[in-house]
């Protein structure tokens, strides 16, 4: 008896598996071949690998020890002088004094850059690794030390002011990266912009990039909320801009359409979307991408 009823059961149920399964593939192309509005939140962070990030760090280490196990030339020695001499007019606010050691910096650093170009790498190295010490101890401690104020001269203070790695439970375990190519951008500002005997470490460019994304500077005054959107969206797309310039494969153009609708760009925001979509035939942002994109569109038609 019992297995007449089951032999019911399974009659009065049979096919029911198929039908499911047509309906649940039914619902995923739906999904996926009609878009569905989405608003844009977070913007893609720039891809950096933990073998990266280790080859890096070992690399800042050896170029740091190189500088110390050999007697550097003394036009180089002269220009890291001034370097610290600088800080230190900074942190004092001697505006004059400023501008004649930068002066001097200059013309020490062509001399310098003439007769042994790898030499300065190794001093920037060195007064990297020395200014990164000397910041993470300030987080610790509070305390600023000789190679703060010396290497880091405004750093700190500017530091301060938009809100950046002031607080050490705050800092990302990449900060030593972050500070690494902040103390980097300074140096080759101040002895040779642009030289490509100086060029900026990818790894360290990126990981400033992305912890510039993710806080973008804090802002003091009466500002509104739609002037606010506007200042950190034109903070967003030069950060974006410069990632690309180093990383052809990150989605800028997805990430600009983030940023233009946040800004309520919403018609900008519609053409990068669009132009990523031809772009990118495949790949991970595609779908979200359909979906911002017709929301961008509503958006537009809606204002």
């Amino acid at each position: 008896m019992a297995n007449a009823k089951m032999s019911w059961l399974a009659m009065a149920l049979e096919g029911w598996q198929i039908g499911a399964l047509v309906v649940f593939l039914v619902a995923v192309v739906t999904a996926i071949v009609v878009p569905r509005s989405a608003i844009p939140e977070s913007l893609p962070a720039p891809h950096m690998t933990a073998d990266e990030i280790a080859s890096t760090r070992a690399k800042n280490l050896k170029t740091a020890e190189r500088a110390t196990a050999q007697d550097l030339p003394r036009m180089t020695q002269l220009v890291g002088a001034r370097i610290r001499a600088l800080g230190r007019a900074e942190w004092d606010k001697d505006a004059k004094a400023s501008e004649r050691v930068r002066s001097d910096i200059r013309e020490a650093s062509l001399v310098a850059m003439n007769q042994d170009p790898e030499s300065l790498i190794l001093l920037r190295a060195y007064q990297a690794q020395r200014f990164v010490r000397a910041y993470c101890d300030y987080l610790r401690s509070g305390e600023g030390s000789i190679d703060l104020i010396e290497l880091g001269g405004t750093i700190t203070s500017e530091m301060a002011e938009v809100g950046w790695l002031n607080v050490l439970a705050e800092a990302p375990h990449d900060t030593d990266l972050i500070l690494s190519a902040l103390f980097k951008k300074r140096f080759t500002k101040l002895v040779a912009p642009q030289h490509p005997a100086l060029e900026p470490d990818t790894v360290e460019e990126r990981a400033l990039i992305a912890y510039r994304m993710q806080h973008p500077p804090k802002r003091a005054g009466t500002e509104t909320q739609s002037e606010l959107d506007a200042v950190n969206g034109d903070f967003l797309l030069k950060q974006i801009h410069a990632l690309s310039q180093i990383d052809p494969t990150y989605p800028a153009q997805y990430a600009r359409g983030i940023v233009f609708f946040k800004m309520g760009r919403f018609e900008d925001a519609a053409i990068s979307f669009d132009a990523y979509l031809l772009q990118v035939q495949n790949g991970p942002y595609r779908l979200r991408t359909i979906n911002h994109l017709k929301a961008a569109v509503e958006h537009t038609e809606g204002s």
